[in-house]
């Protein structure tokens, strides 16, 4: 049995940090979906600028969590293809349990993140799929035109345009 080393502290701090800034991602995704709801796209811009820095800073995190996992196997002699449960059977029972509870910590905001994004991209195609069904209805002799930034028909334009950002 392993006991508590340097390198289990390091992958634990590491796991907290991570978990840290995936719970500070579902916050800023409950708070662009509010904003997404109220239609406030000042304030969801923002919030979008605010998201993409914490993803780098997540995946920074991950990479750093996964060398030190790595070093964790290549010290008790394990392989990189094994996996949490082959580590933490060579940990002490207390060490072998933080291990786990931080991982299952890890897991939870990751799917938490997972059922916020999966609301928000069901949302936003529902009412894209109704604003759709709406136009065409409409305006039946403008179905299937794309329109350019000028306001021309274009039938090559292979971009979205939005039209009106307060509506």
């Amino acid at each position: 049995m392993y006991t508590v080393t340097d390198g289990e502290r390091a992958l634990e701090s590491a796991l907290i940090a991570q978990i840290e800034l995936l719970e500070l991602l579902a916050e800023r995704e409950r708070e662009l979906q509010n904003h997404l709801l109220g239609r406030n796209w000042q304030m969801l811009e923002q919030v979008i600028q605010e998201m993409n820095g914490l993803a780098r800073r997540i995946q920074e995190a991950d990479q750093v969590r996964g060398e030190l996992f790595v070093q964790l196997q290549h010290r008790m002699g394990l392989a990189e293809q094994s996996g949490m449960a082959e580590v933490v059977a060579r940990l002490d029972d207390e060490s072998s349990a933080r291990l786990r509870a931080l991982f299952r910590k890890l897991k939870v905001s990751v799917m938490r993140i997972q059922s916020l994004t999966g609301g928000i991209d069901a949302y936003v195609a529902s009412t894209t799929a109704t604003m759709r069904a709406f136009l065409n209805e409409s305006f039946p002799e403008r179905r299937g035109t794309i329109y350019g930034r000028d306001g021309s028909a274009d039938v090559h334009s292979g971009h979205a345009v939005v039209i009106d950002r307060h509506l």
